[in-house]
């Protein structure tokens, strides 16, 4: 924008003076001048990208994110399509296509391509990929898409055990979105793995505060909480994660740690015989 802008502009102009049948190069200018609001030109540059290489998904994508602003669903969904034949792996063109289908009342057809979403996005769970949607610069990501892919690469992390870099996406992703229960949980538990237990205290409040059904986030607290020495917190946190969730054999070891801690031992003692007989079963 501003004095930006026109640089910008200029020197993609500049480029296809001298490269006119460049697909990639009308893909961005489309992209410039969509980013200053020209919707018309930056439609005709995208048309003319597509027109000159057919398999440029990211000038499919910007068109259809084109008609969506200027309210042409119809149009949107068709180059949505054309996005995914160009690349089947543009995982956001199946969450855009599916919530297009869902409100042209395609319901079941939304709802698949949602579930085709969710699927792509777990399968490619890499570092590569995930830093690749952060930081490419044709298709910016929205917000909230950029918090879940700081979460999702912090899950990459705490896979290989780098819990620094883990903890660093975690906050990212919580950064972006202060409602972020599981980014939240898994700072806390981070911060427990490493003693700080004061710390991870309040980042495990935050989770159930935000999602009040996250049983395993209330198991975590009442693990932080014996740690703490708190342990009638620890018990009624124990106790909501089973509530929650009655399968959960460790809340119920833990309840029973939290419970003989009281002084409650004959209470605590049963609560260990039934953990262990669940997980017999499991």
């Amino acid at each position: 924008r501003g004095d930006g802008y026109e640089k910008a502009l200029a020197t993609v102009e500049e480029g296809l003076q001298l490269a006119g049948q460049s697909g990639y190069g009308h893909f961005v200018l489309g992209f410039v001048l969509c980013s200053r609001g020209d919707n018309e030109n930056a439609k005709t540059a995208l048309l003319k990208a597509i027109e000159l290489d057919s398999d440029l998904a990211h000038a499919h994508y910007y068109l259809a994110l084109i008609y969506l602003r200027l309210q042409d669903d119809p149009r949107a969904m068709v180059a949505m399509e054309q996005t995914i034949a160009a690349d089947p792996g543009y995982t956001s063109a199946y969450y855009s296509l599916g919530t297009l289908y869902a409100r042209t009342g395609r319901d079941a057809e939304g709802a698949r391509m949602i579930e085709l979403f969710q699927q792509l996005s777990s399968a490619t769970m890499d570092e590569d990929h995930y830093r690749r949607l952060l930081y490419r610069q044709a298709v910016p990501l929205a917000t909230d898409k950029q918090a879940a892919t700081h979460f999702n690469l912090g899950l990459v992390y705490w896979r290989r055990k780098e819990l620094a870099a883990a903890l660093e996406q975690f906050e990212a992703a919580l950064a972006l979105d202060s409602t972020y229960a599981e980014a939240s949980h898994n700072i806390g538990v981070i911060y427990s793995l490493q003693d700080q237990h004061a710390t991870a205290h309040p980042f495990l409040l935050r989770a159930v505060r935000h999602k009040p059904d996250y049983a395993l986030a209330f198991e975590n607290i009442g693990n932080n909480s014996l740690a703490l020495g708190e342990y009638a917190e620890a018990v009624a946190a124990f106790r909501r994660a089973l509530a929650l969730d009655g399968s959960m054999a460790s809340a119920l070891d833990g309840l029973g740690t939290a419970l003989i801690q009281q002084g409650h031992v004959a209470e605590g003692r049963a609560a260990r015989v039934e953990a262990a007989a669940l997980r017999a079963q499991q």
